[in-house]
């Protein structure tokens, strides 16, 4: 999206109100700007982290980020449960916003 690029005629600021490291390779960046706008960016980082090598944006979507890992043969509740497992990170937004935000899991 052009707003959240730094497109010059844009009043849109993009100032993070937090940045959360996801292990060694991912990085989440969430921010607000006024009532209308919230936004999480998701980074990829490689060669010790000084590389970005994948940015997803989001502009208005609530979003959880999630580790995909497949369920070993021996483990039967994981397998039947995978959704128990604990979300790595997720958006902090206001209740009686949430309501009218789109959901989003992100599996890495």
């Amino acid at each position: 999206m052009r707003i959240l690029t730094g497109h010059p005629e844009s009043s849109f600021t993009f100032i993070p109100h937090s940045i959360t490291a996801l292990g060694h390779n991912l990085v989440v960046a969430e921010g607000r700007e006024d009532e209308s706008g919230y936004w999480v960016h998701v980074w990829t980082l490689e060669n010790a982290g000084c590389t970005v090598t994948q940015l997803r944006e989001y502009f208005n979507t609530s979003l959880v980020v999630k580790e995909f890992k497949p369920p070993s043969s021996s483990s039967l509740l994981c397998q039947k449960l995978p959704c128990l497992q604990s979300p790595l990170w997720q958006s902090k937004i206001e209740k009686s916003k949430q309501k009218c935000m789109p959901g989003l899991v992100l599996a890495i």
